[in-house]
C-alpha cells in the first residue's frame, strides 16, 4: 500500500485491482499499531519478575555449555578433516569426494570458529537484557516518538504479518514479543552491530529473532532527546 495525501488527510492505497481493501487511513493505521504494541509492553512489576528470573538464571552456565558444545563440535570436525586428507593420501577415496567433502568440513569449522569468537561476554548479556526490559516497557511511547522512516522500521521488525482486510487492522507480533511466548533473552549469539535498518541494506526479510530484537533496541538509542528527558 501506498500513501496519498487527499484533504488534508493521508491515506494508503492498493493498487492491486481485485484487493477488496482500496484504501486505509493513516490515523486508523496509528491507532491500530499502538493499540497492539500497548498490549504488548510489560508492566513495571513484570520487568521485576523478569529481572529478578535473570538474576537467579544461569546465564554463566548456559554461556560455558555453549562454548564447550562448539569447542567440542570444532574438535571433531577438525579431526574428520585430517582423516578425510589422509584417506585421500592413501588412495581410498577420489579427488572429487575429496574436494566436496573438504569444502563443507572447512565451511562448517569456519562458521564454529567465528561464533566461539563473538560469543558476548556475561557484562554484554546483562546490558543487553536491561536495553531489551527498556525496549518492553515502551514499545508505544518509543514508537509514538519516532520518525516516518523509524515507525516503518519499528513495524517491519515487530511484526512478523500485517494485513489490512476491509477495515480490520491484522498485525501478528513474532514470538519474542508474543505475551506467553517471550522467553527470557540471553544474548549469547554471534554479535551484530547495533544500528538501526533505517541505515542498513534491507535483508529480504531473512533476520533472525535476536537481529529484529537488537534493530528495535538501537531505536532506544536514536529516540528523540524528548524521550530520554522523560526517563
Amino acid at each position: 500500500m501506498t500513501p496519498e495525501r487527499q484533504k488534508g488527510r493521508v491515506y494508503y492505497r492498493c493498487h492491486t485491482s481485485d484487493c477488496a481493501t482500496t484504501t486505509a487511513r493513516e490515523d486508523k493505521l496509528e491507532s491500530d499499531i499502538l493499540e497492539k504494541l500497548q498490549s504488548l509492553q510489560i508492566n513495571p512489576e513484570q520487568a521485576d519478575v523478569l529481572r529478578a528470573a535473570w538474576s537467579n538464571g544461569t546465564c554463566a552456565e548456559q554461556r560455558s555449555e555453549r562454548q564447550s558444545s562448539l569447542k567440542l563440535q570444532l574438535a571433531k570436525n577438525t579431526a574428520r578433516l585430517e582423516r578425510l586428507l589422509d584417506l585421500f593420501v592413501d588412495g581410498a577415496i577420489d579427488e572429487t569426494t575429496y574436494n566436496a567433502k573438504k569444502q563443507t568440513l572447512e565451511i562448517s569449522i569456519a562458521a564454529l570458529k567465528e561464533e566461539l569468537e563473538s560469543m558476548h561476554d556475561i557484562a554484554q548479556i546483562e546490558r543487553h537484557r536491561l536495553q531489551f526490559l527498556e525496549l518492553m516497557k515502551n514499545l508505544a511511547g518509543l514508537y509514538q516518538l519516532a520518525g516516518r522512516a523509524e515507525k516503518r522500521e519499528f513495524v517491519e521488525n515487530a511484526f512478523s504479518n500485517r494485513k489490512v482486510i476491509l477495515k480490520h487492522v491484522d498485525l501478528v507480533p513474532y514470538d519474542w514479543l508474543s505475551p506467553g511466548k517471550m522467553n527470557l533473552p540471553v544474548f549469547n549469539g554471534a554479535q551484530s552491530r547495533d544500528t538501526s535498518r533505517t541505515f542498513e541494506a534491507t535483508d529480504g526479510g531473512d533476520a533472525t529473532p535476536e537481529i529484529r530484537k537488537k534493530r528495535l533496541i538501537a531505536l532506544l538509542r536514536t529516540a528523540r532527546p524528548e524521550r530520554n528527558a522523560q526517563n
